[in-house]
């Protein structure tokens, strides 16, 4: 099917009804449509749900919106439809954000329809799906180990030139003493076993704490994964003591290889720094500056965005190597930069020195000869600082959000102090003495495109009152009374804005009969998370009234918690309270 309200029919319709090619379809009042059939199907496909055959492609269509919106007009008429898109209608888009709004289209305005021809159903299947998979496994581990093999490794060598080059004489006097290779080995050795059990219990112990941080406060997605388990922990410690001696081959070569007379003497031409290239760390890290620059913005403003346009490729590209990049970045940008300043500028250390000097004289002198003499160690030393400092950043950053995370998801997780899921009468809750202030709201089922979506209606002033004050969660836009609020995840999914105009349909249920509405909502702000509503997917939150026989619910905020709770028992009504740890918190 290539034009308006051509189709292609399966083989088993086109026998069943005596059809061929070139034959017209014809389906009388409402509808007074005509389809004209220009193939048939070499194959139909079936969706396994509850009723199979109900699904079953009995036929493609090739449909504007025009003609379903036509159809659609006529509510009393029940549908089991989906639809076939012609290729080409999707090919001539070159933007997949494009194609993507016309699939989700197509989807919303041929939902509950049904096509009638003398009582012979005919049913179209729509070729949309989601795909996704639930593994992590290889991934979360290879992430989970990358932050504590890269620091490792690098540590590991670092520490043990510097301890070697500190404890040549040690090592010479062994020799002196009769001491064979294999004897001052087995001294690292032992020294080494014990490194690496305490390092890999610290940096297990570590590695799981950033995981929970960032996965639960910082990206809320499954970049780190949690994987408590003696096995990790002797994986970890199995790692750091192979990092150990891996990093000890070559400052061991060099102590072995070294005449005793170097050994023992106060300087070394052996243990002499390499000239400093700085070319290489400007380089990387300009580009992990830039990396996180760009990431940081088209993830906050692109990151709904499809097609070979240059910020979908780029966006493409960070979403698939933030969560390598990530561990790399937080340990080599405080590497790279401290080094580029301490062995690159040498100098900005010597003026600090200098400065240093004039205060304490003695010490300022002895710094500002050892930067200028072996400005290595001074880079070694300023890099674990600057790590520790951008780690305990990340992790007050991250405890920071976590707590806020906390208060949002836990304290008003039902609303307040109580939600009380039953119509209780609203004039107990204005003459209870007990009763801070409460919210009565509303919730609705309806849909938006091919998702199911809640619809809550309450009045955003109680409700900031009561629960949460939602000027705090908005992350742009304004409330305002005729507006409506949507979450950022809802926002992020469907490519939404602040000053969109989003048509919803209702449904509702009155005894067993089912009764459906179109309504248009405009988007005033939108919200990083909509309280009290964490067990629902996509959430509008309309602000209005909500009267005793309109409301779902009541969110209720006490004066006293306790005598609240007793007096609510009283009433034999159901609710769900906070939790007891967050009640006094």
């Amino acid at each position: 099917p290539q034009k308006l309200n051509e189709i292609a029919i399966s083989p088993e319709y086109a026998e069943l009804n005596n059809f061929s090619v070139g034959d017209e379809i014809s389906f009388g009042a409402p509808f007074n449509i005509t389809f004209h059939v220009v193939g048939i199907l070499s194959n139909t496909m079936e969706i396994s749900y509850e009723n199979p055959e109900s699904y079953e492609a009995k036929a493609s269509f090739s449909l504007v919106l025009t003609t379903l919106d036509t159809i659609a007009q006529f509510s009393d008429v029940r549908l089991s439809l989906g639809i076939k898109i012609d290729p080409q209608y999707l090919i001539s888009s070159m933007d997949m954000k494009e194609v993507r709004k016309k699939l989700q289209g197509v989807e919303a305005e041929a939902q509950d329809i049904t096509l009638e021809n003398g009582g012979k159903d005919i049913r179209i299947f729509d070729a949309i799906g989601d795909f996704f998979f639930n593994s992590f496994s290889a991934v979360s581990t290879l992430i989970f180990a990358l932050p504590v093999i890269v620091m490792g490794a690098y540590l590991s060598k670092v520490g043990i030139e510097i301890e070697l080059f500190e404890r040549r004489r040690e090592f010479g006097i062994l020799r002196i003493r009769g001491a064979t290779n294999l004897q001052r080995f087995k001294l690292l050795l032992m020294e080494g076993l014990v490194y690496g059990i305490l390092g890999g219990i610290i940096g297990y112990l570590l590695g799981e704490l950033i995981a929970y941080l960032s996965n639960d406060s910082l990206f809320h997605l499954p970049f780190f994964v949690l994987d408590w388990g003696f096995q990790y922990l002797i994986i970890s410690i199995a790692i750091s003591i192979s990092l150990f001696f891996i990093a000890l081959y070559k400052p061991w070569k060099k102590i072995a290889t070294t005449p005793l007379i170097e050994l023992i003497s106060h300087y070394s031409e052996k243990f002499k720094n390499p000239e400093y290239n700085a070319t290489k760390d400007i380089v990387t890290v300009g580009v992990m500056w830039t990396y996180l620059i760009i990431g940081i913005y088209l993830l906050n403003h692109y990151s709904n965005t499809y097609g070979l346009t240059l910020i979908a490729i780029l966006l493409g590209i960070i979403l698939v190597t933030l969560m390598f990049m990530f561990p790399i970045i937080l340990i080599y940008l405080p590497l790279g930069t401290t080094r580029l300043i301490t062995l690159g500028f040498p100098k900005v250390y010597e003026i600090i020195a200098g400065g240093v000097s004039k205060f304490m004289r003695t010490s300022g002198d002895i710094v500002k000869k050892s930067v200028r003499r072996n400005p290595k160690n001074v880079a070694h030393l300023a890099f674990i600082l600057a790590f520790l400092l951008t780690l305990s950043t990340f992790i007050s950053v991250t405890v920071d959000s976590q707590e806020k995370f906390t208060e949002i998801s836990e304290v008003i997780f039902v609303g307040g102090d109580f939600n009380v899921g039953e119509k209780i009468n609203l004039t107990l809750l204005q003459s209870s003495p007990n009763v801070s202030s409460f919210a009565p709201y509303s919730l609705n089922e309806g849909w938006y495109y091919s998702s199911m979506i809640n619809i809550m209606t309450v009045n955003f002033e109680n409700f900031s009152a009561t629960v949460y004050p939602l000027k705090y969660l908005i992350k742009e836009g304004s409330l305002k009374s005729d507006e409506v609020a949507i979450s950022d995840h809802f926002a992020r999914e469907y490519d939404l804005h602040v000053g969109d105009k989003i048509l919803v349909t209702l449904t509702s249920h009155n005894g067993m009969e089912e009764k459906t509405e179109r309504r248009e909502y405009r988007i005033g702000c939108i919200m990083y998370v909509i309280p009290s509503t964490f067990y629902m997917d996509n959430v509008i939150m309309v602000n209005g009234n909500v009267n005793q026989s309109e409301m779902s619910g009541v969110f209720v905020r006490a004066k006293d918690y306790d005598v609240l709770k007793e007096e609510l028992n009283s009433y034999g009504v159901f609710y769900e309270e906070r939790k007891e740890e967050e009640q006094h918190g």
